[in-house]
Protein backbone atom coordinates (compact mmCIF):
# COMPACT_ATOMS: atom_id res chain seq x y z
CA UNK A 1 0.00 0.00 0.00
CA UNK A 2 3.22 2.43 0.44
CA UNK A 3 2.67 2.73 -3.59
CA UNK A 4 -0.48 4.48 -3.29
CA UNK A 5 -0.57 6.15 0.54
CA UNK A 6 1.55 8.28 2.06
CA UNK A 7 3.00 8.28 5.48
CA UNK A 8 0.05 10.01 6.90
CA UNK A 9 -2.75 8.24 4.88
CA UNK A 10 -1.08 5.03 6.78
CA UNK A 11 -0.77 5.99 10.38
CA UNK A 12 -4.47 7.37 10.00
CA UNK A 13 -5.33 4.01 8.95
CA UNK A 14 -3.66 2.42 11.86
CA UNK A 15 -5.12 4.56 14.52
CA UNK A 16 -8.44 4.85 12.81
CA UNK A 17 -8.57 1.07 12.87
CA UNK A 18 -7.86 1.28 16.60
CA UNK A 19 -10.19 3.54 17.46
CA UNK A 20 -12.73 3.16 14.74
CA UNK A 21 -15.70 1.81 17.41
CA UNK A 22 -14.69 3.97 20.57
CA UNK A 23 -16.93 4.09 23.20
CA UNK A 24 -20.05 1.98 21.21
CA UNK A 25 -23.12 1.34 22.44
CA UNK A 26 -23.87 -1.97 20.90
CA UNK A 27 -26.42 -0.66 18.56
CA UNK A 28 -26.41 0.18 15.37
CA UNK A 29 -26.50 3.77 13.82
CA UNK A 30 -30.42 2.72 12.57
CA UNK A 31 -30.91 2.28 16.14
CA UNK A 32 -29.65 5.63 17.62
CA UNK A 33 -31.86 7.35 14.89
CA UNK A 34 -35.24 5.51 15.32
CA UNK A 35 -34.79 6.30 18.72
CA UNK A 36 -33.76 9.95 18.60
CA UNK A 37 -30.82 8.84 20.79
CA UNK A 38 -28.65 11.58 22.23
CA UNK A 39 -25.95 11.03 19.24
CA UNK A 40 -28.48 10.90 17.04
CA UNK A 41 -29.50 14.11 18.02
CA UNK A 42 -26.58 15.63 18.43
CA UNK A 43 -25.14 14.52 14.69
CA UNK A 44 -28.50 15.41 13.19
CA UNK A 45 -29.05 11.57 12.34
CA UNK A 46 -25.49 12.01 10.15
CA UNK A 47 -23.46 8.36 10.75
CA UNK A 48 -24.21 9.60 14.70
CA UNK A 49 -21.99 6.25 16.02
CA UNK A 50 -19.27 6.60 13.91
CA UNK A 51 -19.45 10.82 14.45
CA UNK A 52 -19.28 10.27 18.13
CA UNK A 53 -16.35 7.40 17.67
CA UNK A 54 -14.37 9.66 15.66
CA UNK A 55 -15.17 12.44 18.49
CA UNK A 56 -14.29 10.83 21.41
CA UNK A 57 -11.00 9.67 19.64
CA UNK A 58 -9.54 13.06 19.42
CA UNK A 59 -11.09 14.45 22.53
CA UNK A 60 -9.36 11.29 24.61
CA UNK A 61 -6.30 12.19 22.88
CA UNK A 62 -5.74 16.36 23.32
CA UNK A 63 -7.26 15.90 26.73
CA UNK A 64 -4.28 12.99 27.47
CA UNK A 65 -1.32 15.70 27.51
CA UNK A 66 1.36 13.13 27.80
CA UNK A 67 -0.74 10.40 25.96
CA UNK A 68 -1.90 12.74 23.28
CA UNK A 69 -0.17 10.96 19.95
CA UNK A 70 -1.26 14.02 17.90
CA UNK A 71 0.39 16.87 19.96
CA UNK A 72 4.10 16.64 18.28
CA UNK A 73 2.73 16.38 14.47
CA UNK A 74 3.39 19.30 12.06
CA UNK A 75 0.33 20.67 10.44
CA UNK A 76 1.62 18.88 7.17
CA UNK A 77 1.27 15.47 8.66
CA UNK A 78 -1.63 16.31 11.14
CA UNK A 79 -4.17 17.92 8.79
CA UNK A 80 -4.16 15.01 6.20
CA UNK A 81 -4.09 12.67 8.98
CA UNK A 82 -7.40 14.01 10.62
CA UNK A 83 -9.15 14.19 7.58
CA UNK A 84 -8.32 10.50 6.05
CA UNK A 85 -8.97 8.92 9.66
CA UNK A 86 -12.19 10.82 9.65
CA UNK A 87 -12.99 9.96 6.60
CA UNK A 88 -11.85 6.18 7.27
CA UNK A 89 -14.16 6.41 10.53
CA UNK A 90 -17.12 7.74 9.22
CA UNK A 91 -16.48 5.21 5.99
CA UNK A 92 -17.70 2.31 8.22
CA UNK A 93 -20.90 3.33 8.23
CA UNK A 94 -23.20 0.75 6.46
CA UNK A 95 -24.79 3.53 4.83
CA UNK A 96 -21.73 3.52 2.55
CA UNK A 97 -21.51 -0.17 1.93
CA UNK A 98 -23.50 0.21 -1.66
CA UNK A 99 -21.09 3.20 -2.67
CA UNK A 100 -17.93 0.97 -1.56
CA UNK A 101 -18.83 -1.69 -3.46
CA UNK A 102 -19.79 0.36 -7.11
CA UNK A 103 -16.54 2.29 -6.31
CA UNK A 104 -14.70 -0.57 -5.85
CA UNK A 105 -16.17 -2.71 -8.93
CA UNK A 106 -14.90 0.28 -10.94
CA UNK A 107 -11.61 1.31 -9.02
CA UNK A 108 -8.07 1.27 -11.38
CA UNK A 109 -5.71 2.18 -9.39
CA UNK A 110 -3.54 2.89 -12.58
CA UNK A 111 -6.22 4.99 -13.99
CA UNK A 112 -5.52 8.93 -13.95
CA UNK A 113 -2.59 8.43 -11.46
CA UNK A 114 -1.60 11.92 -11.14
CA UNK A 115 -4.69 13.20 -11.30
CA UNK A 116 -6.77 12.13 -8.74
CA UNK A 117 -3.66 10.41 -6.26
CA UNK A 118 -5.50 12.15 -3.10
CA UNK A 119 -8.74 10.88 -3.74
CA UNK A 120 -7.67 6.92 -4.92
CA UNK A 121 -5.90 7.33 -1.50
CA UNK A 122 -9.04 8.64 0.82
CA UNK A 123 -11.22 5.98 -1.24
CA UNK A 124 -8.26 3.05 -0.17
CA UNK A 125 -8.15 4.09 3.45
CA UNK A 126 -11.98 4.34 3.60
CA UNK A 127 -12.15 0.79 1.42
CA UNK A 128 -9.79 -0.78 3.89
CA UNK A 129 -11.21 0.04 6.92
CA UNK A 130 -14.54 -0.61 6.08
CA UNK A 131 -13.59 -4.27 4.37
CA UNK A 132 -12.16 -4.50 7.85
CA UNK A 133 -15.55 -3.90 10.11
CA UNK A 134 -17.23 -6.24 7.95
CA UNK A 135 -15.28 -9.12 7.60
CA UNK A 136 -16.19 -11.35 10.68
CA UNK A 137 -18.10 -13.26 8.62
CA UNK A 138 -15.12 -14.06 6.25
CA UNK A 139 -13.36 -15.63 8.60
CA UNK A 140 -12.85 -19.39 9.44
CA UNK A 141 -15.96 -20.59 11.44
CA UNK A 142 -14.31 -20.95 13.95
CA UNK A 143 -13.02 -18.01 14.12
CA UNK A 144 -15.91 -15.96 13.31
CA UNK A 145 -17.62 -17.76 15.92
CA UNK A 146 -15.75 -17.14 18.67
CA UNK A 147 -15.64 -12.93 18.00
CA UNK A 148 -19.20 -13.28 17.58
CA UNK A 149 -19.52 -14.94 21.27
CA UNK A 150 -16.83 -12.43 22.75
CA UNK A 151 -18.57 -9.98 20.94
CA UNK A 152 -22.51 -10.57 22.67
CA UNK A 153 -20.81 -11.37 25.36
CA UNK A 154 -19.36 -7.92 25.72
CA UNK A 155 -22.66 -6.02 24.86
CA UNK A 156 -25.01 -8.20 26.93
CA UNK A 157 -22.65 -7.00 30.29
Amino acid sequence: MDEYLSKSDIFALLVGSLCHDVDHRGFNTSFEVITRSELALRYNDSSPLENHHCALTFELAFSNGDANIFKDMGKDFYEPMRKFMVAAIIGTDMKFHGDHVKKAQRFDPEANAQADSGDRALFLTELMMHTSDIANPCMPPDISQRWCDVLCEEFAS
